[in-house]
């Protein structure tokens, strides 16, 4: 009950940002010397924390803190690292500022016998070691490397360090971060943000099993991936199949706008940003910044670019043409032509309903078929993935002005995840557009994308 009350107790604090991590009492003292000892850590809960990929485990004695991590590695060096950064301020920033920093342990083989180290994080700039500053360290620690992969143990008085910057309570919550890399490598590092965690100190004992949480962001990571394959194939089984792909004949055709010069501008600011966005986001999520460490900032300039014109623009086009009653109305007809085409790809039947056949008679387009009824959901997506990815990239780029959006995901973690998963299904849709954007069949319609005008199909209803 105690424990219930005090993780309802943290939940106001942080808002249900962050995921509790609950460090017991421990009924045995780890030896703090890189190798887990059999029965060492059985009374600590143990999770996966899924963006550094480390198994985590905290625990106290009521004067020290214990804490290992266990992750891999397939080229170890000695200037490979672990940190555990803690939001001493309370302010949810990582690496904190100049004028407060964050406080932080880092463990590295680099640093002699005592692999652990006292540091203050002051903002954008290196880390700060203790000793540098005239302090005594009085962290213990070792990383030692078994069988392709790290094992950290360390050891932290919860007392006040010697700077007055973080003392340990029971029950006194503190936001936490993780990280791992190598010095020397910039930001290709895995890092957590200091939303997802938070370190709560219990005076009962772990009674259980190690356990894992929901690990969202691993499953994401996992498996979104398979998006591309999908689309790879849905292409490949599209060019078997596009002889297929054609519409009635007909004989006569006329010139018509298409698409007003704000829709044509618009769609051309959305292609240069998300293509800049796409490469940029994926060398950021794979460590190697294609920009190096302006790649960020770049990624940033073009989401603003689309939050600023293609946006604006593209819902001032919808207005002022009425594209609305063309790609947001769906209909009993949109059901029955994605139905037909579906079983046309299928080979089930040779029929091909038209679309962007012009109806001179009512000057619209024939039963509002200015778009394929495949594009219409479509537009939905791309409307929704553009607004998810943009809530989500803002909250990673500005947490203090989103933070309700932490709130809404649940914290930082999941915030990462879905994120990640939209990338992948955004960019899986992005290139299966391009591709039928490119194809001979609607070479006329990517003219009209640039010129604003162009043939059209006739039938004539009178």
């Amino acid at each position: 009950m105690a424990t219930l009350l005090l993780f309802t107790a943290v939940s106001s604090i942080y808002a249900q940002q962050a995921i509790v991590i609950t460090a017991y009492r421990a009924k045995k003292v780890p030896v703090i010397d890189g190798v887990i000892s059999e029965g060492e850590w059985d009374d600590a809960l143990q999770i996966k924390e899924t963006v550094t990929k480390a198994i985590v485990a905290f625990k106290h004695d009521g004067q020290y803190l214990y804490v290992l991590a266990v992750f891999e590695d397939t080229s170890p060096s000695p200037k490979d690292y672990f940190g555990l950064e803690f939001d001493a301020d309370g302010d949810q920033a990582h690496m904190g500022s100049e004028e407060v920093p964050d406080y932080a342990l880092i463990v590295s083989p680099s640093y002699g016998s005592n692999h652990g180290k006292e540091v203050i994080l002051p903002g954008a700039a290196k880390p700060i070691l203790y000793e540098s500053l005239g302090f005594r360290s009085n962290v213990t620690a070792k990383m030692e490397y078994h069988d392709k992969a790290y094992v950290v143990e360390l050891a932290r008085p919860l007392a006040m360090d010697a700077r007055g910057m973080l003392e340990l309570k029971i029950g006194q919550p503190v936001g936490i971060g993780f990280a791992v890399g190598e010095f020397g490598k910039g930001i290709e590092h895995r890092a957590t943000d200091m939303t997802s965690y938070v370190l709560v100190l219990v005076s009962e004992q772990f009674e259980g099993k190690a356990s894992q949480i929901f690990d969202f962001y691993g499953i994401v990571s996992e498996y979104a991936p398979y998006s591309w394959y999908v689309a790879v194939a849905a292409v490949l089984a599209h060019l078997v199949r596009r002889k297929a792909w054609k519409t009635a004949q007909h004989s006569e055709t006329i010139v018509v706008e298409r698409h007003v010069a704000a829709a044509r501008i618009a769609h051309w600011v959305r292609v240069t940003a998300l293509t800049v966005m796409i490469v940029t986001g994926y060398s950021i999520f794979m460590k190697q910044p294609v920009f190096g460490a302006l790649s960020r900032d770049i990624h940033i300039w073009f989401a603003f670019a689309i939050l600023l014109a293609d946006l604006p623009l593209h819902i001032y086009s919808m207005v002022r043409k009425g594209e609305y009653k063309h790609l947001l109305k769906l209909s009993r007809d949109d059901i029955y032509v994605t139905m037909t085409i579906v079983k046309n790809f299928l080979g089930l039947t040779k029929e091909y309903p038209s679309h962007a056949v012009y109806d001179t008679h009512s000057n619209d387009y024939f039963m509002g078929r200015k778009y394929c009824s495949l594009q219409k959901p479509l537009v939905w997506f791309y409307f929704i993935a553009i607004v998810i990815l943009g809530m989500t990239g803002f909250a990673m780029a500005y947490p203090s002005l989103f933070t309700w959006v932490f709130i809404l995901l649940g914290g930082g973690l999941n915030l990462r995840a879905l994120h990640l998963l939209f990338f992948y299904l955004f960019t899986a849709v992005f290139f299966a557009h391009i591709y039928l954007s490119l194809i001979p069949e609607n070479w006329n319609r990517l003219r009209a994308i640039v010129k604003g005008t162009c043939k059209v199909p006739v039938v004539s209803l009178n």
